[in-house]
């Protein structure tokens, strides 16, 4: 077989597998590297060379952080402090808004938005409000 079908193999065995999740996807993806180095279509650096990388290194450390304060309670306490000044569902939005804005002056646009999901979730909890109705302002305000 040559390498793109072997890659197009690959592709098909992880979107199933990550579709239906039978596996951690950690270990899909794991298997998909070493597969691939396995059958020659990737040498060891090019398979491993996208877990090294700093952006995917943000992404999961903003994740963890963001996990981490939805899992405290944190998330929601901000919420209330959030809620507390903003009444309608506009304000609320401007205040996101303005919160993401800030922050993502100074930092990173994608790991100010992957912190402040669980905020926005928790916040939408708290206030009542559609998620869907403030998570869209918080992505564009990080852009």
């Amino acid at each position: 077989m040559n390498d793109v079908t072997i890659t197009l193999l690959f592709l098909a065995f992880t979107i199933i597998l990550y579709v239906t999740e039978k596996i951690p996807l950690a270990l899909t993806s794991m298997i998909v590297c070493v597969g691939l180095n396995l059958t020659g279509v990737l040498t060891i650096k090019e398979a491993f060379e996208g877990f090294v990388n700093g952006n995917v290194i943000l992404f999961v450390a903003m994740f963890i952080v963001g996990g981490a304060l939805f899992e405290t309670g944190m998330a929601s306490d901000i919420g209330g402090v959030i809620t507390k000044f903003a009444k309608t569902e506009k304000q609320l939005i401007i205040a996101i808004m303005i919160i993401v804005g800030m922050l993502s002056g100074v930092l990173s646009n994608t790991g100010t938005a992957a912190v402040l999901i669980p905020v926005v979730v928790g916040v939408a909890a708290k206030s009542g409000f559609a998620r869907s109705k403030l998570l869209m302002p918080l992505v564009f305000a990080a852009a």
